[in-house]
C-alpha cells in the first residue's frame, strides 16, 4: 500500500508538470494565432491598396476612352484592272471608275 501511495504521488507530480506544459503550449498557440492573424491582416491591407490603385488606373483609362473599342469595318472587294498591254479604250476606263 505504501508503494502504491508513492507511485500515485509520482503520477500526481508528473500530471502537474504535464498540465503546466500544456498550459504553456496553449498560450503559445494563442500567440501564434494572433501573430498569423495580424500578418494576414497586414498582407490583406497591402493587397487592397494595390488593387485600389490598379482599379483607379483602369477607371481613368476607361474615362479617357483609351480602351473604347472601334468597330471593325468589313473588307471590301475592290475591282482590279487588268494589266496594261499598251492601249486601252476610254470606255473601259470610264466603266472601271
Amino acid at each position: 500500500v505504501a508503494k502504491l501511495e508513492g507511485s500515485i504521488g509520482d503520477v500526481t507530480d508528473t500530471l502537474e508538470v504535464v498540465k503546466r506544459r500544456t498550459d504553456k503550449l496553449d498560450l503559445i498557440k494563442e500567440q501564434l494565432r494572433d501573430y498569423v492573424t495580424e500578418a494576414l491582416s497586414a498582407n490583406r491591407d497591402v493587397m487592397k491598396k494595390a488593387v485600389k490603385g490598379e482599379l483607379t488606373i483602369c477607371k481613368a483609362t476607361l474615362g479617357n476612352g483609351m480602351l473604347a473599342s472601334t468597330p471593325k469595318h468589313p473588307r471590301m472587294d475592290v475591282p482590279k484592272s487588268k494589266k496594261f498591254k499598251g492601249t486601252r479604250s476610254a470606255r473601259y476606263v470610264d466603266n472601271f471608275l
